[in-house]
């Protein structure tokens, strides 16, 4: 049992630990995935959705929809040890483990987030297209791709100068994006026209679009076998994709 209205899950592989964003009663959960036991529970904003790990600083990222704000964890302590201001509706939260850069969707802002790791100071905002969805960054190329499900423009930005170097059209209602840094592919869930687009890091150009299930987010990649894995909400199942 977790809190009301699970929405967002995310992994720290180097302490296996699992944490839960419970919208309804603003809290997340903390699962030991060794014994799959409840460790704590963590008072956090209003309405909590999405979760960002930072597992060199072990430091967890939630962020709030309703109050606006990025609650701050300790994945040590347990505690929130800071809460930051950023813009409406924040949704997908992803992270820069490299640059310890945290960034933040913000859908009614029409606009990403950036956080330093090291101050939790937003240090920069960045416009988007219409009603941005999802984010996801390579940290090894250092670039961070936001979808927005508006028009199915994808940005592209650099995490070094936090500008948009370049956009990709993908397809209807772009959602969910997934980044596989072996492969430098980045894949993008379109809701609205039941496709992923590949695209390739290196020219920003779609180089595949795929044929999935009905509605598909999100997305998951397995970056030791790499093997992508998309939910499919209308079919109610999962499309397995190897890179």
């Amino acid at each position: 049992d977790v809190g009301l209205g699970p929405v967002g899950v995310a992994v720290n592989d180097n302490t296996n630990r699992i944490y839960v964003a419970g919208f309804v009663n603003g809290v997340v959960s903390v699962i030991d995935a060794a014994s799959n036991d409840i460790l704590e529970t963590i008072d956090v904003g209003l309405g909590p959705v999405q979760i960002g790990i930072n597992p060199t600083t072990n430091r967890i990222y939630v962020s709030n929809q309703v109050s606006d704000t990025i609650s701050v964890i300790d994945g040590l302590t347990n505690e929130v040890i800071d809460t930051v201001m950023v813009g409406g509706r924040p949704f997908e939260v992803d992270v820069n483990t490299v640059t310890n850069r945290i960034y933040v969707i913000n859908q009614d802002s029409n606009s990403v987030s950036v956080i330093d790791g090291f101050t939790n100071k937003v240090t920069d905002t960045i416009e988007l297209s219409s009603f941005p969805f999802g984010i996801g960054v390579n940290s090894i190329t250092n670039r961070i791709y936001a979808a927005s499900a508006g028009n199915g423009i994808v940005s592209v930005i650099d995490g070094l100068t936090n500008e948009v170097i370049d956009t990709v059209r993908a397809g209807v209602g772009s959602v969910g994006v997934g980044v596989n840094k072996n492969t430098n592919n980045i894949y993008v869930l379109n809701f609205s026209s039941d496709t992923v687009s590949v695209i390739d890091g290196a020219t920003n150009k779609v180089k595949a679009t795929l044929d999935v299930g009905d509605r598909p987010f999100p997305v998951g990649i397995n970056l030791a076998t790499n093997i992508i894995y998309v939910v499919n909400w209308g079919t109610d199942d999962i499309t397995v994709v190897l890179d």
